[in-house]
């Protein structure tokens, strides 16, 4: 029998599993519609938030991610792509099953803010994230990590993180902007 802790355990795998065969199924299925496509479903980096970064995940669980493509510069064409392949992404996630929907996903923490793209280059998520970002998005870095991606690119995602967090700040300030994000994000609650 699992503890409970195995239990989420096994649970953040498998949805860490599913996120990967659909990144994969996502690509090759828009692979057909663009045959000059240049990206392949290796560039893609899927970092989760909250319970699935932490492997903590239970059966009602939504999943919080981010998508970066691993490339430094998009032309028109490869960014369209990338936008197409995002959607496809999350409608396969949020496909209506016997028993609900697969998975609720979270897309407030956009890679370049609430109203920025559903996708975005390593490059430009790392000026977001050193220029823009909210203290709140740099406080939902804690529990982050890249739940699709090779080892170089999870390194990459390791080490933003560390240099983010690391990040000399004022306490009271960080305290302060943390407090009004619980405030709007107890309002929101009331008003679903």
């Amino acid at each position: 029998q699992l503890t409970d802790q195995q239990t989420t355990e096994q649970i953040t795998v498998l949805a860490a599993f599913i996120v990967s065969q659909v990144v994969r199924y996502s690509h090759h299925e828009l692979a057909f519609k663009f045959s000059q496509n240049e990206i392949t479903a290796e560039q893609m980096i899927v970092i989760g938030y909250g319970s699935a970064a932490v492997q903590q995940m239970s059966i009602g669980s939504d999943l919080d991610l981010v998508f970066v493509i691993d490339s430094e510069d998009l032309s028109p064409d490869m960014h369209l792509f990338t936008q197409k392949w995002v959607r496809r992404i999350i409608h396969h996630l949020t496909t209506s099953m016997y028993h609900g929907k697969l998975y609720a996903l979270d897309m407030q923490l956009r890679p370049n803010g609430q109203s920025g793209s559903l996708i975005t280059t390593k490059q430009e998520f790392v000026k977001y994230q050193k220029q823009q970002a909210w203290i709140w998005e740099h406080a939902a870095m804690v529990k982050s990590r890249a739940i699709y991606a090779n080892t170089p690119q999870s390194q990459w995602h390791q080490s933003l993180r560390s240099e983010v967090l690391q990040q000399k700040r004022d306490a009271q300030a960080v305290d302060q902007a943390l407090q009004e994000m619980s405030n709007k994000l107890d309002l929101t609650h009331q008003h679903k």
